[in-house]
């Protein structure tokens, strides 16, 4: 080993051993050495790596430890009233197990086996400033990092799509920012979320000093089904609580928290699986939010929590609906205080309450259709509408949207609502109601009339009566408008359906005209006119229907230009470029034009200019 000052290693190189032989993996040994692996420097060892011996480890570089699959490979141990410290980078394949001092510092440890399960473990608490559990792609299922005693994290928990396991032990953040723990999210597929599982007592702990929302990514793979049902907890008040949360993968019976023991609020509760949520210090409420994934768990409108005070289930009151969180759902139960006892909470849904209805304000007496929509405590009801005498329930009974053929001004929709889960039959004790104005709409009418110089440019003229608001054209030909009174230029001949719709008082009529767009091509051009300011002929004009590109050139005998213009609506008085008269005498024209429908103009002849 070379001891230049550009070395990675600086110490008493007689402690420092690397050990190898065919059977075993190569081994990083310090033997009460002082090691320093400087800012960039790296340093791998290919088996694993040992400091002992009050070994003195200073990593301000990359240590990566890897694992060869051999017995006890890939492993970082600290032992022996050793110390480690730095603002480095650890890279573990296997197990981190402190048996000695670990100062974190500003260094991190990335978790990073693809074979096989990783343990962080020894006999001494371990405060790590990162901890990353690295992953190789966001697919694969990966080793979990398994946790056999207590440890802490003072600046972020980085999981992506791993497990962390902390068995019966707590994962203490110690960081109180929101952000201090990552985890990957599926946005669209679940079951690729990094997760933090536990085994009673054990939890993950979070110290808040914000009210922003901190994530608890919480899951579980026990009984072969992996489940991720994260917790989000948002302090109201920033005066630093701590937060803990856990995960229990099956039906709160197994545990004596029998669902059938509860208040009587709700109708049924998961039987797959619960949480585990409390506030271990401090007095902030908190906005406690549960998310489930409502394809495989079901519809929940309501939580419950297990109360030590009476040993039953209680609802927990006032629960909303939370915003998801990619596939997943959530319910929220704002400003929990924590002033009751016990851990458990699970998802429940109410016996329905009395059913809130939604009906329209009026109804058009040309259009009598009415919808009404119920809405319950119950994510899943079902809904019974009376609808009174002279109106007509056309669909939608047992359903939370009813239609109607309103005719009953003055008279009272009724619907009240149940709910079926697994076999329980839950009916609301009261209905809800409400009433429908008819008001009368307008009644659609126009005119249509073409323009006597170019018959595909129509004027529509709006009759309607009472007056609109608003129109909406239809022209026939894809082309629209918002006006009253709109003039539309056709572009090709034919049969076209003109569409009024006409609205006001939220009612809309329509009506229907057919025309028919007559094209006749007509080019019509003078031979002679006499600009002596008679007001007879003075001008020279073209006579057309329907042009869409023109343009005419005038020569005299010599071939010089006396007048041009590209608009087909010219006239010509007479006038050179120039500006003065054109002497009397014969000129010559030349004509390019092109119709509406697409005839072709090329037009060539002569004229004759006189004064009387």
């Amino acid at each position: 080993m070379n001891k230049s000052k550009s070395s990675p290693f600086i110490g008493a190189l007689a402690g420092l051993w690397l050990l190898s032989s065919p059977l075993y993996s190569q081994i990083f040994y310090n033997n009460g050495a002082t090691v320093f692996i400087s800012n960039g420097g790296l340093v791998q060892a290919n088996g694993g790596a040992e400091n002992a011996n009050s070994g003195q480890l200073t990593n301000h570089g990359d240590f990566h430890i890897n694992n060869l699959g051999t017995p006890n490979s890939g492993s970082l141990t600290l032992s022996s009233a050793s110390t480690a410290q730095g603002n480095g980078k650890y890279y573990i394949e296997q197990d981190f197990i402190n048996k000695a001092t670990f100062t974190a510092n500003n260094s991190e440890v990335l978790m990073n086996s693809t074979v096989s399960n990783q343990q962080i473990t020894g006999s001494q608490v371990t405060t790590f400033h990162k901890l990353t559990l690295v992953s190789q792609n966001n697919n694969t299922v990966l080793p979990k990092v398994l946790m056999t005693i207590n440890a802490n994290v003072d600046s972020l928990l980085t999981l992506n799509d791993r497990e962390l396991g902390t068995d019966v032990n707590t994962m203490f953040i110690l960081n109180p920012d929101p952000n201090a723990v990552t985890n990957y999210t599926a946005v669209t597929t679940p079951g690729t979320e990094g997760f933090v599982s536990s085994l009673a007592p054990g939890t993950l702990s979070r110290v808040s000093n914000a009210t922003s929302a901190y994530l608890y990514p919480v899951g579980s793979s026990t009984n072969n089904l992996k489940r991720y049902r994260p917790v989000k907890i948002t302090p109201t008040a920033n005066a630093g609580s701590t937060y803990t949360a856990r995960f229990v993968n099956h039906d709160a019976d197994v545990d004596n928290y029998l669902r059938s023991t509860n208040d009587g609020v709700f109708c049924f509760a998961n039987d797959t699986f619960y949480h585990a949520i409390n506030r271990s210090a401090g007095t902030d409420p908190a906005d406690v939010s549960i998310h489930y994934l409502a394809s495989a768990d079901g519809s929940w409108a309501n939580m419950a929590q297990w109360r030590t005070t009476n040993n039953k289930w209680n609802d927990m009151n006032t629960v909303n609906a939370g915003p998801n969180a990619g596939v997943y759902s959530s319910l929220v139960r704002p400003a929990w205080a924590f002033a009751n006892p016990g851990e458990p909470y699970v998802l429940t849904n109410l016996n329905p309450t009395r059913p809130t209805i939604s009906c329209p304000t009026s109804v058009c007496n040309n259009n009598p259709a009415a919808t009404f929509t119920a809405s319950s405590s119950a994510s899943n009801a079902t809904y019974n509408w009376a609808t009174p005498a002279g109106s007509t329930l056309v669909s939608g009974q047992g359903t939370g949207t009813a239609n109607v053929n309103w005719n009953s001004p003055g008279q009272y929709i009724h619907v009240s609502s149940q709910i079926i889960l697994y076999g329980h039959t839950c009916v609301s004790q009261f209905s809800d109601s409400c009433t429908v104005t008819v008001v009368a709409a307008p009644v659609a009418n126009f005119s249509a009339a073409a323009d006597p110089g170019n018959n595909f440019n129509y004027s529509f003229t709006d009759l309607t009566a009472p007056a609109a608001s608003s129109w909406s054209w239809n022209f026939g030909d894809g082309y629209t408008s918002a006006t009253q009174n709109p003039s539309h230029l056709y572009t090709i001949p034919g049969t076209h359906q003109v569409v009024l719709t006409a609205s006001a008082n939220g009612c809309t009529d329509m009506d229907t005209l057919t025309i028919l767009v007559d094209y006749k091509d007509i080019l019509v051009i003078p031979n002679v006119f006499t600009p002596d300011g008679d007001g007879i002929n003075d001008e020279l004009f073209v006579t057309h229907n329907g042009l869409k590109d023109f343009s005419i050139t005038v020569y005299n005998r010599w071939g010089q230009k006396m007048y041009s213009s590209t608009g087909s609506n010219f006239h010509w008085d007479g006038k050179d470029t120039q500006g003065q008269y054109v002497s009397d005498g014969t000129y010559y024209y030349l004509v390019k034009a092109t119709s509406l429908a697409d005839k072709i103009y090329d037009v060539k002849g002569y004229l004759y200019v006189f004064r009387k």
